[in-house]
């Protein structure tokens, strides 16, 4: 079964699985991935943290990339950030209301703005939990 969703061919192929590449050590990440996987009844996605040993080999992730967006990939196709998003979100019928303001966010040219600040301040987003000493803060420098 195909989605109507117009993004890369492959990608929103349904019978197709949906790699999910999250930051496993990210408090917000697991957080969004928890409820994601709720919302999932049909089991399209399947989550992978890149930081768990093998993943970026396996997958040939760049891991400076999957550091900085959340990435997708079916088909050996892969997506990052927004238009990861866009993917997942084409596979999650509960969140297809969404699909229009993320269309109209990519359009106006500030969906992957917005993500890219989200993502590089997920550390301090995610604050509410705690991250019992495993997590690794990106350099305060590069925050923007």
């Amino acid at each position: 079964m195909k989605c109507w969703f117009p993004c890369m061919p492959g990608v929103c192929e349904m019978n197709v699985p949906l790699y999910v590449f999250y930051d496993g050590e990210c408090p917000l990440c697991l957080r969004t991935a928890r409820w994601l996987r709720r919302l999932d009844w049909q089991r399209r996605l399947v989550w992978v943290s890149f930081r768990a040993p093998g993943v970026v080999t396996r997958f040939g992730l760049d891991p400076v990339r999957a550091e900085a967006r959340l990435q997708v990939q079916a088909d050996g196709r892969t997506l990052e950030g927004i238009a990861a998003v866009e993917a997942i979100v084409a596979r999650l019928p509960a969140l297809w209301p969404l699909w229009p303001w993320l269309v109209l966010a990519r359009w106006v040219g500030l969906g992957q703005r917005l993500y890219d600040w989200v993502a590089r301040h997920r550390w301090r987003l995610g604050a509410r939990q705690t991250c019992a000493g495993v997590c690794i803060r990106p350099d305060p420098s590069h925050e923007g």
